[in-house]
């Protein structure tokens, strides 16, 4: 008898092999996830980090935080067709109008309408897109790494409210300021007003984001970044919630990492604050000294340019 030496694999060799695979995959994957999201995590921390030593260098030359901006009959927008708008939301229904303050050059200091993300252009290098007609539809600078949000297009009007817009497509925020710290105009409120400590107390952190109302054509809660007077820049909620369809979105902070939201404290440092986190503490975190507190307003006609 004559016995030959085999050359090839069992199907059952085969399945043995597939299956050893199959397990490593998914023992490896969740663990590639974990040390891409930790890589995402970090991204944000920095972005907050560098937005927290832009805020101290606005205020070391200025003398006062930057603001939220907001509306002024001279602060418009230009239409793509040449003509000026004030940039505004309608909701719907009822017709309830908001208007908004648009990011300006010909301001003086201190009066600005546009909110403070604009405001930081100068110390965040992005001076290059202070003054334009063609404006970006996404700013790293102010982008979550980890949160999927298509490039902004022009506005399109919805059941839930319209928008005069100009037609145009600008970049949006992940990051909102603290509403209670970074007011509305004219307000100036100054590192020394945050009588409760800087290191605990929140400057800018991470919005919440529902993907069915803050489309790459909505304005809703998501105004752009040279917006002034908005919820869209600006927020003072207690909520903190995962990104999502059908949650509780406005005025709350939220994300897509896992477990937590990030924040830049007014001292500049960067820390992760869980979902968990009890109420009464968050709202302490937010608020700078008692709520009573009313910030200073400038003593110059802020009407006025």
């Amino acid at each position: 008898m004559v016995y030959r030496n085999r050359s090839g694999v069992t199907v059952i060799e085969l399945i043995s092999v597939i299956a050893i695979v199959g397990i490593l995959t998914s023992l490896l994957l969740p663990a590639v996830q974990a040390t891409r999201e930790r890589a995402r995590s970090t991204q944000c921390q920095n972005r907050l980090r560098q937005i927290g030593h832009a805020t101290a260098a606005f205020h070391s030359k200025l003398r006062h935080l930057p603001s939220n901006g907001g509306a002024h009959p001279k602060s418009f927008i230009v239409n793509v067709d040449g003509t000026k708008v004030i940039p505004q939301t309608i909701l719907l229904p009822g017709g309830r109008v908001h208007k908004w303050g648009m990011g300006s050059v010909s301001p003086p200091e201190g009066l600005q309408t546009g909110p403070w993300c604009y405001q930081l252009f100068q110390s965040l290098e992005l001076s290059q897109y202070s003054d334009v007609r063609r404006y970006p539809k996404t700013l790293p600078a102010f982008s979550c790494v980890s949160r999927s949000r298509d490039p902004a297009r022009a506005t399109v009007d919805k059941e839930f409210a319209r928008y005069v817009s100009g037609g145009r497509a600008i970049a949006k925020t992940d990051f909102a300021a603290n509403h209670k710290v970074i007011r509305d105009r004219p307000a100036k409120v100054r590192f020394r007003d945050v009588t409760d400590g800087l290191s605990n107390t929140l400057l800018v952190g991470e919005k919440a984001f529902d993907p069915k109302w803050q489309s790459a054509t909505d304005w809703y809660w998501d105004e752009p970044v040279y917006i002034g007077g908005s919820k869209g820049t600006a927020r003072d909620g207690h909520g903190l919630i995962p990104d999502g369809s059908g949650l509780e979105f406005r005025n709350n902070w939220g994300s897509p990492h896992p477990d937590v939201v990030h924040f830049v404290f007014c001292d500049g440092s960067v820390r992760l604050i869980t979902r968990t986190v009890d109420v009464l503490t968050f709202f302490d975190l937010l608020t700078p000294q008692n709520e009573n507190w009313v910030p200073q307003l400038p003593s110059n006609n802020f009407d006025s340019f």
